[in-house]
């Protein structure tokens, strides 16, 4: 564990959160960002940490050093292995989920169920990674998928919820309809399609590996096979809603409804109904 990381990663987001918080609120002129300022902060301080991590695991995963390719080439190494780079981006995660994200689940604007329980969940599993436990895998779910979250934090702003009547601007309209799309086509890229293909294809097998050639294994290997499970279930249930938009707005597009029907469904509320309920590695919703 890097605990210069965990704790300078938590308490720069923490102190970012606050700087943010105050200049929307209160430093600059009268503005709708007085509107939701804990919010707005929120996200200006996500969109870079979610530009590290997601570049720093991508690259770890699909790029690997020859020590980690080496140590990565059996099963045991895979589950017990101490990878540098997986090390650095966990301790990055922990600290900041612990002093920054979780904290901030006070804010009524970025609180669900849903969100609270995968930071939690999200913070366990980094706390086994630290053992080192499936330290291999950090990159992938630590870095690789949260590549959606890149334009996520844009739409987030968008959102009928929060500030859509800066999409008036065209300019801001059209940046909101190109993170729109790269957010589909990124979650279901790598949430819905490599994230089980990593649980089923690579994470289970070696859990089931080690568990079935020492049975001290088994507890840990069923932790960590319930969390994997858990967490596949939760983006399954998130690609459905967003397959399910993508469906609806395409029939809404094609069929011959009133032109009251096309006007409502091609309204910003209209459009982002069906994912209200979608939250990521932060808030999501698109």
């Amino acid at each position: 564990m890097y605990l210069s990381v965990l704790f300078g990663t938590g308490l720069a987001c923490a102190t970012a959160q606050a700087f943010f918080t105050l200049l929307f609120a209160r430093l600059l002129p009268d503005g709708i960002w007085r509107r939701e300022p804990g919010f707005l902060a929120h996200q200006a301080v996500g969109l870079p940490l979610m530009l590290i991590v997601a570049g720093v695991g991508t690259v770890a995963w699909f790029f690997p050093d020859e020590a980690s390719q080496k140590l990565a080439a059996t099963p045991e190494g895979r589950v017990h292995g101490d990878f540098p780079t997986s090390d650095w981006l966990v301790s990055l995660l922990l600290g900041e989920l612990l002093l920054w994200d979780i904290p901030m689940s006070a804010f009524p604007s970025l609180r669900s169920a849903a969100s609270v329980g995968h930071h939690v969940m999200m913070a366990l599993a980094c706390v086994i990674a630290l053992q080192p436990y499936l330290l291999y895998y950090v990159p992938f779910f630590g870095g690789v998928i949260e590549l959606s979250s890149i334009p996520l934090q844009v739409v987030d702003v968008l959102h009928p919820k929060h500030f859509v009547e800066w999409t008036d601007r065209p300019r801001v309209a059209q940046l909101n309809a190109a993170c729109r799309v790269a957010f589909a086509a990124l979650f279901l890229l790598t949430r819905t399609a490599l994230f089980p293909f990593v649980v089923f294809g690579q994470v289970l097998p070696d859990l089931y590996h080690v568990a079935s050639r020492d049975p001290d294994e088994r507890v840990g290997a069923a932790v960590g096979s319930a969390l994997a499970v858990g967490f596949l279930l939760l983006q399954l249930y998130w690609s459905r809603l967003i397959l399910r938009q993508i469906l609806k707005r395409g029939g809404e597009g094609g069929s011959k409804a009133s032109i009251r029907s096309r006007e409502e469904a091609s309204s910003p509320a209209t459009a982002y109904s069906q994912l209200d309920d979608v939250r990521g590695h932060r808030a999501v919703e698109a």
